[in-house]
Parts: structure tokens; sequence; C-alpha cells
């Protein structure tokens, strides 16, 4: 089963000075940020989590090249190709709240591709940045709520991107270190693109 191709512009352009940043209760579970029933507080994600998400996403894309999903599509609630990437966020220090598989695993999906919505703190955009050039993944920082989205052609290719990441991890503030002056996430905004 061919995994579909999607047709987003690839770009990747951070402005640190207008990244929003949101933590505390403002990101806990029964928060709903960014508008999301189902969202879940994933910062306490570490990267042996990571790992193991990987392996397991790597297995299913390797099945899926013959078998296709055939039904196991999710890790964690998740769906395959943006679990990884969702998770390698989370340990990164970002505050993933949007996930969508963009129809990739069949369906009408609220976006029009696969995309993970996220807080990016300033200490991890060069770690990012760098792991979407790798794995050909775009970048896209909503000027108006601050807040990124990391996207792709193909499933494939955010999973990609969860490995470059994961790889990455050594560049990166250790958790609890929260960067500093970063302008507060606008209470209530519920940005969806």
């Amino acid at each position: 089963m061919a995994e579909p191709i999607f047709e987003p512009e690839i770009v990747r352009e951070i402005r640190i000075d207008e990244l929003a940043w949101i933590e505390g209760e403002d990101a806990a579970d029964d928060s709903g940020l960014g508008c999301n029933r189902d969202y879940r507080d994933l910062r306490a994600t570490t990267w042996p989590e990571v790992d193991e998400v990987i392996a397991v996403e790597r297995q299913r894309f390797e099945h899926s090249q013959t078998r296709g999903f055939m039904g196991a599509h999710e890790i964690r609630e998740l769906d395959v190709g943006v679990a990884g990437a969702t998770l390698a966020l989370a340990a990164a220090g970002c505050v993933p709240f949007v996930s969508c598989n963009g129809g990739g695993l069949g369906g009408r999906h609220e976006y029009e591709y696969p995309l993970v919505a996220f807080y990016l703190p300033p200490s991890a955009v060069a770690p990012v940045v760098a792991a979407a050039a790798e794995a050909d993944t775009g970048l896209f920082q909503d000027p108006r709520y601050g807040t990124v989205q990391v996207y792709g052609r193909r499933l494939i290719e955010l999973h990609k991107f969860a490995c470059a990441l994961s790889t990455r991890h050594e560049h990166l503030v250790p958790r609890g270190n929260k960067p500093d002056n970063r302008p507060s996430a606008m209470a209530g905004s519920c940005s969806r693109r």
C-alpha cells in the first residue's frame, strides 16, 4: 500500500523573538491546549521512550510497505508517523499540542498534510531546524500565536524528523532549564493553522 504524497511547500524559517511559550498548568492534561480536546501533557517524555517509539514506528513503516498498516496504526494513542515526532519534540523541551496524519492513513482529517504543532523554546531552535533540514520536513511559525508546526509531504518524513532530532538530543538544554525572554502564549487562543 503506497503512502500518499502531499504537496505543501517546504520552508524552514523561525523568528526566535516571535516564539510564544506556555508552561505550568496552562500546559497540563485538562487544559485543552490548542483547542485540542484530546491534548495530553507529554513534557515528561524521556529520550529512551522516544527511541522505543521510533523503533516501533520503523517496524510499522517496514511492515506497511508489503501489507499496509492493517489497523495497527497507533502508538501510545498517536498515529504512526506523528507519534515519534510528537514524543521527540516533547523530550526536546517543546510542548506539542496538535498532531495530524493529514489523511496519510486514510479518511478525512483536520489538516491537509501530516504535521505536529508545538511551542518551541529558543534553546531548541537550532537542533529542531537541523533535524527538519535533514528529514526534508518544513517548519511553519504561526505569525499570530508564535507556535510552530513541523510538517511533511509523507508520514515517513515526520518519522525521519524524529530520528534526526533524537540524534541531536545531547545539544538540547536539559529539562528544567527554562529559556528566558519568551512571550507568554495568549490565553484561550485557538490557532488551528
